[in-house]
């Protein structure tokens, strides 16, 4: 056996390695024990074995059950072989390649083999000519972080050429690797991963590998980000784009793309109607190229998402965008961050959106230009009965006074879900004041859904106290509530307990970050408290049984996370309210009840089996472990013992009256019993006389 291991090295000749399969000592083709059960659950096709790692000696995860170690002493052709043979693996994980092609070779033979692996995943420092043999037809996807240097890059393009099933490429991009990825005909997603300078720059070389994959594939998807095409490589790129009728989502942020380049793509786009997404943030296209944008978007109806924030785009350029939009109907998302937008711009834009009934999400965050002229145009906006704007997203905005013209608008709006207010590096987005202006414009809106204030370092325990008044409110829907990097202390949580006392929609309350909140343990036993009000059933029923989230899970503390986890594995509010109840209480208070007398005693049977069965919790293991418990420890009879025992001259009374009943009613039974007997009787005796 060991002869035929040390001379073979063509992993071609499968009737030998089928011949000795069934005898093979792992033993012998395997350094370690760890690689002997691998070969072993592979060998017998193991369920569990739905993925691999292929590690070397210096990458070793010690949790990682499903490990392949190369080491010395170890048969990549039985390796192969057993991979080749294997029906359960979908899924690969290399994170070593042999430096020999002929090892690497027989390693990948297997691949070539196995049917179903769809899934390969390369992660390695080492990387070498052994990239060339790889060879996986049935492969669909691949995934490669590594940041290769030239001749790697190379081998591991070679050895793409033979993956001729792959649909999703990630990972690094040369112009070499994207010529390739043209020639493969079921190609549909391309989405660039290591973003470093040198190899990664494609430039008008990677313009014509790119127009020639538009050309030639139907893809789906085409992330280039940081890949420095630059306005040739666009140019090229978009000569392509004209006929490609697939593509729907584009990413060419941070490409070193001006206006000129953008000119070109503007082109392509007017009577393209498959690009649903465009992503040109972090280029420098200015007015300019917004312009050449704006003409095509009057005539473009497939574009519903257009990302062009960090782009030195001023008034005019926005001026042009707003216009455009009268005549478009199909934008939906619209980024604008970190440009040059002042007022004048901004009431362009408002103009439009006070009649496009198609928009739905703008984002400003980061034009500081923008002042309070502005927001007022905004609110103006979004009081229009036209404006069906739901994600509004105005950080590093100073809002100031702002506040109080928002609030009008938002005590008015119906169609807004998401507000995002929050600040940074210093500045003042919104105060104590504009939040108390804002929670009163909010008291009367029934839409908004998620709130983020987060880094308002001027928003203090007072403006959060404020807060009461809209989360009261019958009319509040917000799920989702933002503060991070606020230090409220224990007065802010105090007035976050008070707020959320009596709301039944809050969710997720997220606060934490970089910067301490300041809560001591007394702030946290004031969450606690909310959640589970130990003192009584009655303050535990009332208690919140909605919120799943407060803060980062980081921060969470032992006093609330019960909680939260049974506000969030119940599907309703009264199951979390029962599951408490039993929880804290190991003995139930029947003295409250007296006053309904017996009547009260079917309803507590109806309630335990209520608690006993939920379908809604039948999953949760803290549920299954508590209705075992009651099960068994006769908490049931418990109540209805304590019930009776209470009243003690109530129950032999009504049992009195139980039994005079039953008397009574066997008495009455009796009578007609004889009646009947009589009856019977008188009718035998005229029977004989005849």
């Amino acid at each position: 056996m060991q002869k035929f291991i040390n001379k073979s090295a063509n992993m071609s000749d499968y009737q030998g390695y089928d011949a000795l399969a069934a005898t093979v000592r792992l033993k012998d083709i395997t350094s370690s024990e760890g690689n002997r059960a691998i070969l072993h659950r592979m060998k017998n096709n193991d369920p569990a074995l739905e993925y691999l790692y292929i590690s070397s000696p210096d990458n070793i995860n010690p949790d990682e059950p499903n490990q392949y170690v190369l080491r010395e002493g170890d048969h990549l052709g039985w390796l192969g072989y057993f991979i080749g043979e294997n029906f359960t693996l979908t899924e690969m994980y290399v994170h070593h390649v042999p430096a020999d092609i002929g090892q690497a070779r027989e390693m990948f033979k297997g691949f070539e083999r196995n049917k179903t692996i769809t899934s390969v995943d390369i992660d390695t420092t080492v990387l070498n000519e052994g990239l060339s043999a790889m060879n996986m037809p049935h492969v669909k996807s691949i995934g490669f972080d590594c940041q290769l240097e030239r001749d790697a890059a190379h081998c591991f393009a070679l050895g793409l050429r033979q993956c001729k099933s792959l649909k999703s490429y990630f990972g690094m991009l040369t112009v070499e690797i994207l010529t390739v990825l043209s020639t493969l005909p079921m190609v549909k997603n391309i989405i660039a991963h290591v973003n470093e300078a040198g190899n990664n720059t494609l430039g008008r070389e990677g313009g014509v590998a790119l127009e020639q994959l538009l050309r030639k594939n139907k893809l789906n998807h085409l992330d280039l980000d940081a890949r420095f095409i630059g306005d040739e490589g666009l140019e090229v790129m978009a000569a392509g784009l004209v006929h490609n009728k697939s593509l729907t989502e584009c990413c060419l942020s941070d490409n070193n793309i001006s206006g000129e380049g953008v000119k070109a793509l503007a082109v392509a786009l007017v009577d393209n109607r498959s690009i649903r997404a465009l992503n040109l943030g972090r280029n420098n296209i200015g007015d300019d190229g917004l312009k050449a944008l704006a003409s095509s978007l009057t005539h473009n109806q497939g574009l519903c998402v257009l990302n062009i924030s960090d782009n030195n785009i001023g008034d005019e350029g926005l001026e042009a965008l707003a216009n455009s939009l009268a005549s478009n109907r199909k934008l939906r998302g619209l980024h604008l961050c970190n440009n040059n937008i002042g007022d004048t711009g901004l009431l362009a834009m408002t103009v439009s959106l006070a009649q496009n009934r198609a928009l739905r999400v703008i984002s400003l965050s980061g034009n500081t230009a923008i002042t309070e002229i502005g927001l007022i145009a905004m609110a103006r906006a979004l009081q229009s009965r036209k404006c069906k704007l739901e994600d509004l997203r105005l950080d590093r905005i100073n809002i100031g006074d702002g506040g109080k013209v928002l609030a009008r608008a938002l005590s008015i709006n119906k169609s807004l879900v998401s507000l995002s207010l929050t600040c940074g590096g210093g500045m003042v987005s919104i105060s104590d004041d504009g939040l108390i202006a804002l929670t009163a414009g909010l008291s009367h809106n029934c839409t908004l859904r998620e709130l983020d204030l987060s880094e308002n370092t001027a928003i203090t325990a007072i403006g959060l106290s404020h807060l009461r008044q809209y989360l009261w409110a019958p009319s509040c829907a917000l799920e989702s509530l933002s503060i991070y990097c606020i230090n409220f202390g224990d007065k802010g949580a105090f007035a976050l307990v008070d707020a959320l006392s009596r709301n039944k929609s809050l969710k997720e309350l997220l606060f934490g970050g970089v910067r301490s909140v300041g809560i001591t343990a007394a702030g946290w036993e004031a969450f606690s408290k909310l959640l589970c009000d130990s003192s009584s059933a009655n303050n535990m029923y009332l208690s919140n049984h909605t919120l799943q989230t407060i803060c980062h899970s980081w921060l969470w503390r032992d006093n609330i996370t019960p909680w939260l986890k049974a506000n969030g594995d119940s599907q309703s509010q009264s199951t979390a309210a029962k599951y408490k109840i039993l929880k804290c209480l190991s003995d139930l208070n029947m003295m409250p009840f007296f006053q309904w007398d017996l009547k009260f005693l079917p309803l507590v049977k109806s309630w335990f089996q209520t608690v006993t069965f939920c379908p809604d919790m039948e999953s949760s293991d803290e549920w299954i472990k508590l209705a075992t418990s009651l099960r068994s420890r006769g908490r049931e009879l418990s109540a209805i013992y304590k019930f009776v025992r209470g009243m003690p001259v109530l129950v032999a009374d009504n049992y009195k009256q139980y039994l005079m009943q039953q008397l009574r009613s066997i008495r009455a039974m009796k009578s007609k019993l004889q009646e009947e007997i009589q009856g019977l009787e008188e009718r035998e005796r005229r029977l004989m006389e005849v």
